[in-house]
């Protein structure tokens, strides 16, 4: 329940993020399959917003 409001904030820019780079690697690659253009748009969202797991987080915040 803590999380909720960042969860609602997250998935308020995540999707466009997502889609929009799905978007723009099927336009930039139109032979690419679906799952190809999938896996770049999570990894746009992955590279903009990050997860919060601890791969995704600045080292010195890992530390404490």
């Amino acid at each position: 329940m803590a999380f909720l409001p960042q969860t609602f904030m997250d998935s308020l820019i995540a999707y466009p993020v997502w889609m929009g780079a799905k978007t723009k690697y099927k336009n930039e690659h139109p032979t690419a399959s679906e799952s190809e253009a999938i896996d770049y748009a999570r990894e746009m969202v992955k590279k903009t917003i990050g997860s919060g797991l601890s791969q995704d987080v600045a080292a010195v915040l890992n530390k404490g």
